[in-house]
């Protein structure tokens, strides 16, 4: 069988997103502009929910496309977004590549292992953050950076403080991925979704009105939207911390 006629529209959104993905790296790399990259990330991250939403509507179910979906994952939520930081991020120093290798190698391993798990896995629920979770909260704690300096100015007490905690965090997030501490049930995951739509939509408003904000002053353009993402930081811990306690009142006594 040809492949177009394997592949469904939900497969083609799903597409849409890996090119999204390759468009970030390819920007990171070349131009080194982590905020356009950033922002195919966040596009990345609409396409997921929406070719799991035409999938559910339309009933497009195949196998071709679950193992897409799982290697469009890893790559825009597990690759890209650990590279994208550690390009951006990590100098050349001995110093700093003691801690960025390691935290990018757990952050995408933690990505893969816990995407194989759940691909042969038969269960309503979920154990351990999603992957596209993990790599909004990346993507969300470099916006609190990059809003930072546009507030303040480069070097700032926050971008300081992001740049000291982001490999602690990519490596933290990547055992998240695979902890068993973390579960979530089937009610709680339909639930879920509506939290990342707040994510997503106040992420990329973001940066729309952000390029609008070029015009004006940047503190008064910018500081809307810092607050916007410390917010959103705060509450997808709050998101992580609800599985915890999830797993604390389900564990056998």
């Amino acid at each position: 069988m040809s492949m177009i006629r394997l592949l469904k529209l939900k497969d083609y959104i799903t597409l849409s997103g890996t090119i999204c993905g390759i468009l970030a790296l390819m920007v990171g790399i070349l131009i080194n502009d982590l905020s356009l990259a950033f922002f195919f990330i966040m596009i990345c991250q609409g396409t997921d929910l929406l070719d799991g939403y035409v999938a559910r509507k339309l009933n497009q179910k195949n196998e071709i496309g679950k193992e897409m979906d799982s290697l469009n994952d890893l790559f825009c939520f597990g690759v890209v977004p650990a590279m994208l930081i550690f390009i951006g991020y990590c100098d050349d120093l001995p110093f700093e590549l003691i801690f960025y290798i390691p935290a990018v190698i757990i952050f995408i391993l933690g990505a893969l292992l816990r995407l194989a798990r759940f691909n042969i896995m038969d269960a309503k629920g979920y154990t351990g953050i999603v992957t596209p979770f993990s790599g909004l909260i990346v993507t969300i704690f470099y916006y609190i950076d990059y809003f930072s300096i546009q507030t303040f100015e480069e070097n700032n007490f926050i971008s300081i403080w992001v740049q000291l905690l982001f490999p602690f965090l990519l490596g933290f997030l990547g055992y998240l991925n695979i902890t068993t501490f973390i579960i979530y049930g089937e009610e709680l995951k339909k639930k879920s979704g509506n939290l990342k739509y707040v994510f997503i939509s106040g992420g990329i408003l973001t940066i729309v009105i952000g390029i609008i904000g070029l015009t004006f002053p940047k503190q008064l353009a910018a500081l809307p939207f810092l607050l916007l993402f410390i917010i959103s930081f705060v509450l997808g811990w709050v998101y992580i911390f609800i599985g915890f306690k999830n797993y604390l009142k389900n564990r056998p006594v």
